[in-house]
């Protein structure tokens, strides 16, 4: 395979799933029902549609569990915006929006050499303005009594 022109550019998980999103449409392929059976022909002069459907399906599928679902385009951009006023590199910002970390520990991982760059107060304030605009689920749980609690996930 050759290389024809050489593409440096970093996509979250948002703009993949807004890719795939215009794929389906082009395509005019609904995935509602996601218990198809699909059969691939090897033969068939448009097995390679069948492959990219289910290739897209399966991506789309893992996406939804995800933040990108039901996100929004103004949200992102806020967010990159509140990062922008850090010193971090594209690579520290895609993780961020791609992982959107819930605790100081995640943002250490994801950001080198965290404890020397950033105070702890500007971590505080990056999981603050994620938990802003993308807000943890809520969902019940039972306690040890076995009523019902509300818990983050």
């Amino acid at each position: 395979m050759k290389i024809e022109i050489a593409r440096e550019k970093f996509l979250s998980n948002f703009e993949v799933q807004q890719a795939l999103v215009e794929i389906q449409k082009q395509n005019r392929w609904n995935f509602a029902s996601k218990a198809r059976v699909y059969k691939f022909d090897t033969n068939s002069r448009n097995s390679h549609l069948a492959n990219l459907e289910r290739i897209t399906m399966d991506v789309s599928s893992y996406l939804d569990k995800s933040f990108a679902k039901n996100a929004q385009v103004d949200r992102f951009v806020k967010l990159i915006n509140f990062l922008n006023g850090f010193e971090l590199v594209k690579v520290e910002k895609l993780q961020m929006v791609n992982l959107l970390p819930r605790s100081l520990v995640s943002v250490y991982s994801i950001i080198e050499e965290c404890d020397t760059r950033f105070t702890e107060d500007e971590c505080e304030s990056m999981l603050n303005k994620i938990e802003e605009l993308f807000p943890a689920k809520q969902e019940t749980v039972p306690d040890q009594d076995g009523d019902l609690s509300m818990s983050k996930n």
